[in-house]
């Protein structure tokens, strides 16, 4: 069973630092694998990382919202729903690993405003692995 564990994470609120590898966290893809999982409820870079290197969290969907005003952060986390199916459907065996939980990045109202459209699922590990999970 995966452990599901939700975070509001987008935005801007603050800048983190900005070093080799950094990816704007809005811009990160499915396969994508991070080198560590964000600590904080505002995310606006993350550290990308091959694969094959130690990391901590791997991106398996990007779930676009449809364009138009931001429908708000209750349906927001709904829409984040979706993430646990579509985990189960890139890696079925995902649910059977222990320490696999899920860690969501979606758009806050501030961040819709910027472009921000899209809720990103991210298969993480308490423990850094290498290789896909997928």
């Amino acid at each position: 069973m995966v452990l599901v564990a939700l975070a509001v994470a987008a935005g801007a609120v603050f800048y983190l630092a900005r070093d080799r590898g950094a990816t704007e966290a809005s811009q990160v893809r499915s396969g994508d694998c991070l080198a560590d999982i964000p600590d904080s409820s505002r995310v606006l870079y993350v550290k990308s990382v091959s694969c094959d290197q130690p990391h901590k969290g791997e991106v398996f969907a990007v779930l676009p919202l449809p364009d138009g005003d931001f429908p708000g952060d209750a349906a927001v986390v709904k829409y984040a729903d979706k993430c646990a199916p579509a985990l189960a459907e890139y890696a079925p065996d995902a649910n059977s690993e222990s320490g696999v939980q899920l860690f969501v990045l979606y758009p806050t109202a501030d961040s819709w405003q910027r472009g921000d459209r899209s809720v990103t699922c991210i298969a993480t590990s308490k423990n850094s692995r290498t290789g896909k999970i997928g």
